[in-house]
This record gives structure tokens, C-alpha cells and sequence, in this order.
């Protein structure tokens, strides 16, 4: 898709995020995110896909948060199919994100879809305007797993009749083409895919759009989803990619991601400038005392998750036979 006409540059590409209650602190500290880097001039659209959310939690979410930030929440609770595959991290709204075709507005031609456990360094006109090249949505690959044959990626790629060759995406930032999202019946792919592939999900709404829409991807630069965790210089990425791209883009990224377990919610990641720069933003909301890194009972459920990592890795050793 060539790059989009905007009849109103002061209004920015709208940004999709979606949330549980559990995650109001990350949501509140991504909107604070987006309003720091919107223009003086300007509006940024955000649309909040929640769950749990009531009047009291949605004021404090917003609160602090400037009029260039124009916040329209929508309650999934009724639109997503029931009994969702689910794990500790990730609840049934991370698949709210499949719906994104039918919740916004007939006349939104494009949408960003963003994660919350992200930073975003740079103003987001770039990737908005973007050129898809005729492809549905655009992605960064996966760190750890860059094509659809890899342990950790696709399972039944085989099944489906995909090329393992394939990259495999990472579905935490997204550049959605929604006229042609719409255009394809996207989103009732999507739905079947969950329906009928449930046993498949490892990786929940990830393994679902890399299943449904395999060649609906366009492959974006790193730096628009530059995944940091667990050690910003492993991963499976750096066999395809040159070095000098892959340190360019963790050094000073557009979009820091902190993939894996730890987050810049918990005391244990590893302290970097961009974890430094997530809880700057996070001290400035009204949920800054949801941000607890210091007190005896956050260090012993640190240590209590780390045990429980620790366990399900061994099973899944023994599982594999080695």
C-alpha cells in the first residue's frame, strides 16, 4: 500500500493497544508514552481494547494525560469467543488484537497496534505511513525464532502447507492495512485459524496471525520492534541479519520491546537506559504505586516466579528427552 493521504496531518494514524486490569500500570505508562511524543499541535488517536476496566480505573489510566490524547475505550469482553488458550503471562485480551478490522471505525484506513510492554523512542509518522507493498499487515521477525520452521515458532507450519522458510513474526507492534484487512476477510481467517488449530497455540495471537496470514506480512526494519530480552546480543536474529543492522537498532532503537519474562514492571530485568526510561514514564502516572520494585513482598514474588521458570524449563527438558 502506498504511502497513505492523511486530509488532517494534525490527526496521527490511530494506535490500537489492548489490556486486562491487570495490566492498567503498563497501559497508563504507554499512554504517557504516546502523549510525550505526540505534537504540540497535534491529536493521537488511541483505542483501548479492555477488559475489567471500570469508570474509576479508566480515570486513573488516563489521568495526567494531555487533550493531544484522544482516548476511546471499547470492552471486549463480549467480543472475544470464550475459553481462549491463556498462560500466566498472557490473558484472553492479548487476542484482542484479531478484532482490530471489525472495532474501528469503516473510515480508518490504517492502524498501529502496539504492545505494552514497549518503549517507543521516536515518533510513530514513519511506520504509520509506511509502504506495505500491497501486504495486509507489517512486522518485525521473531528475536528468537526468525522462520515459521524453528523450535520455537510454528508448530503444525507442516499441517498447514507453509513454506518453513517463511519468516516468523513477532505480533507485539503491527502495522494493519485495514482496507485490506477488511478486503480479505482477515479477520474471519484469523477466528477459524483459533478455532481450529486451539491445541497448536504456544505462542497464543502470534502463532494465530503467522498461521492465518502467513503471506499477508511485509517484513519492517528492526528498529520498529527491536526485542531486548533477555540479552540484548544473543538471539537466533543475528544469523540472518548483518551485524551492523542488528547493533544499530538495539543501541538506539525506534521501538524497545522487552520480550521474555521479565519486564520493566519487575525487579529482576536487567536494568538498561530504556528500562530506566519505561519507569520514568511510569512514576509520572497515577498508577506509580502499582510500580513496585523495592518492598520484601515484590522481591519474594520475583524469586517465586524465577523457581516456577525454572521448573516448567526442566519439564520441558525431560519432556524432549534431553
Amino acid at each position: 500500500m502506498p504511502e497513505i493521504d492523511n486530509p488532517d496531518p494534525s490527526r496521527a494514524t490511530p494506535v490500537v493497544l489492548n489490556a486486562d486490569a491487570n495490566f492498567a500500570l503498563p497501559l497508563a505508562t504507554t499512554l504517557a508514552n504516546l502523549d510525550e511524543l505526540t505534537a504540540p499541535t497535534g491529536v493521537q488517536p488511541v483505542t483501548v481494547l479492555g477488559e475489567g476496566y471500570d469508570a474509576e480505573l479508566r480515570d486513573r489510566v488516563a489521568q495526567g494525560r494531555s487533550s493531544r490524547l484522544e482516548i476511546t475505550w471499547v470492552d471486549i469482553a463480549a467480543l472475544l469467543p470464550a475459553e481462549l488458550p491463556t498462560s500466566e503471562r498472557l490473558s484472553r485480551v492479548a487476542y484482542a488484537r484479531l478484532l482490530v478490522g471489525s472495532v474501528m471505525a469503516p473510515e480508518v484506513r490504517r492502524v498501529i497496534y502496539l504492545d505494552l510492554d514497549i518503549l517507543v523512542r521516536r515518533p510513530l509518522d514513519a511506520l504509520a505511513s509506511i509502504d506495505l507493498h500491497g501486504r495486509t499487515i507489517g512486522a518485525v521477525v521473531d528475536r528468537s525464532s526468525p522462520c515459521l520452521a524453528m523450535p520455537d515458532a510454528l508448530v503444525n507450519w507442516r499441517e498447514l502447507g507453509l513454506d518453513g522458510r517463511l519468516p516468523y513474526f513477532n505480533s507485539g507492534v503491527l502495522a494493519v492495512d485495514l482496507d485490506r484487512w477488511r478486503r480479505i476477510g482477515a479477520e474471519g481467517r484469523l477466528l477459524d485459524y483459533l478455532e481450529a488449530n486451539r491445541r497448536y497455540l504456544r505462542w497464543h495471537d502470534q502463532d494465530v496471525v503467522n498461521g492465518a496470514l502467513a503471506e499477508e506480512f511485509y517484513e519492517l526494519p528492526m528498529t520498529w520492534n527491536c526485542q531486548q530480552a533477555p540479552r540484548v546480543r544473543t538471539g537466533t536474529i543475528y544469523a540472518f541479519r548483518p551485524l551492523e543492522e542488528t547493533d544499530q537498532a538495539f543501541d538506539d532503537p525506534a521501538i524497545a520491546h522487552f520480550t521474555g519474562h521479565d519486564k520493566p514492571w519487575h525487579p529482576r530485568i536487567v536494568g538498561s537506559a530504556f528500562v530506566d526510561e519505561w519507569r520514568r514514564l511510569a512514576r509520572s502516572t497515577a498508577l506509580a504505586d502499582h510500580l513496585d520494585l523495592d518492598s520484601a513482598r515484590a522481591r519474594t514474588r520475583s524469586t517465586t516466579t524465577v523457581v516456577r521458570r525454572r521448573v516448567r524449563r526442566a519439564a520441558r527438558i525431560v519432556r524432549r528427552g534431553g
